[in-house]
């Protein structure tokens, strides 16, 4: 049984919220852009963010579909202050 204050702090957690997308050669600045909309998450990307990305999500929490679209092309998400900057991780 987990002691009282960690049962009290995972019932305190907010749900996750969830994603459901199916792309199919989608720009990744696109799929990013709707993964952030879902976590109200304020983008900022540049001209080295390219490629395409295929993906099938159902119910996904947003931060695991973003984080997924991020390492499957090598990038990273930094934050600055109250934005996210993707760029490629190298």
């Amino acid at each position: 049984m987990l002691p009282l204050a960690l049962l009290t702090t995972f019932l305190a957690a907010p749900p996750t919220k969830t994603v459901s997308l199916e792309l199919v050669d989608a720009p990744i600045t696109h799929a990013l852009t709707l993964i952030a909309e879902v976590g109200d998450l304020q983008l900022v990307m540049g001209d080295d963010v390219k490629g395409t990305v295929t993906v099938s999500l159902v119910d996904v929490a947003w931060e695991d579909a973003f984080n997924a679209v991020l390492l499957t092309h090598g990038l990273v998400a930094v934050p600055v202050g109250e934005l996210t900057v993707v760029k490629p991780a190298s």
